[in-house]
Protein backbone atom coordinates (compact mmCIF):
# COMPACT_ATOMS: atom_id res chain seq x y z
CA UNK A 1 0.00 0.00 0.00
CA UNK A 2 2.63 2.53 1.29
CA UNK A 3 4.66 1.53 -2.49
CA UNK A 4 1.41 2.09 -4.45
CA UNK A 5 0.71 5.77 -2.52
CA UNK A 6 4.21 6.52 -3.26
CA UNK A 7 3.88 6.24 -6.90
CA UNK A 8 0.87 8.45 -7.21
CA UNK A 9 1.26 12.23 -8.39
CA UNK A 10 1.44 14.87 -6.02
CA UNK A 11 -1.18 17.20 -6.77
CA UNK A 12 -3.52 14.27 -7.05
CA UNK A 13 -7.02 14.67 -5.33
CA UNK A 14 -8.25 12.54 -2.48
CA UNK A 15 -11.66 11.85 -4.27
CA UNK A 16 -9.25 11.04 -7.59
CA UNK A 17 -6.76 8.39 -5.07
CA UNK A 18 -10.00 7.34 -3.45
CA UNK A 19 -11.18 5.98 -7.24
CA UNK A 20 -7.82 4.63 -8.34
CA UNK A 21 -7.87 2.07 -4.57
CA UNK A 22 -11.43 0.60 -5.32
CA UNK A 23 -10.21 -0.18 -8.92
CA UNK A 24 -6.92 -1.50 -7.95
CA UNK A 25 -8.63 -3.75 -5.31
CA UNK A 26 -10.89 -4.54 -7.60
CA UNK A 27 -8.19 -5.97 -9.81
CA UNK A 28 -5.98 -7.52 -7.37
CA UNK A 29 -9.38 -9.66 -5.78
CA UNK A 30 -10.32 -10.76 -8.79
CA UNK A 31 -6.41 -12.73 -9.51
CA UNK A 32 -7.02 -13.64 -5.83
CA UNK A 33 -10.37 -15.59 -7.10
CA UNK A 34 -8.84 -16.56 -10.13
CA UNK A 35 -5.32 -17.97 -8.54
CA UNK A 36 -7.88 -20.03 -6.36
CA UNK A 37 -9.83 -21.76 -9.02
CA UNK A 38 -6.84 -22.89 -10.79
CA UNK A 39 -5.53 -24.39 -7.74
CA UNK A 40 -8.33 -26.77 -7.50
Amino acid sequence: MKYWLSTLPEDMPLQCMVLEAKVRWRIERSGCVRARRACR
